[in-house]
């Protein structure tokens, strides 16, 4: 199995991405439950189980930080793509 440049590239775009939002992710989370940590208690209080209880934090953490990444990532792919159809010289490597 031979692996291209253009192959590494984009898997090293991908893991550089997936990075960015799970830090993101952690900082988000942090913040919700920092915020949000009486209504955690609460839940627990009321018998439900730590997963249950912090869901809902969890998931608008998730959301909050996929929506840089994603807009990135698209970014990157437009540049892409336009950079291959806009006729970029043909003795350069194509675009990272």
């Amino acid at each position: 199995m031979t692996i291209t440049r253009n192959t590494a590239v984009g898997v090293a775009l991908l893991l550089a991405v997936a990075i960015g939002a799970l830090a993101l992710t952690d900082l988000r989370l942090e913040a919700g439950l920092s915020d949000h940590g009486d209504q955690v208690e609460a839940w627990l209080a009321l018998g439900v189980t730590p997963r249950v209880a912090v869901r809902p934090i969890a998931r608008q953490a998730i959301h909050a930080a996929l929506v840089p990444a994603l807009d990135q990532t698209r970014t990157v792919g437009l540049v892409t793509v336009l950079a291959h159809r806009l006729g970029a010289p043909r003795d350069l490597p194509p675009p990272a």
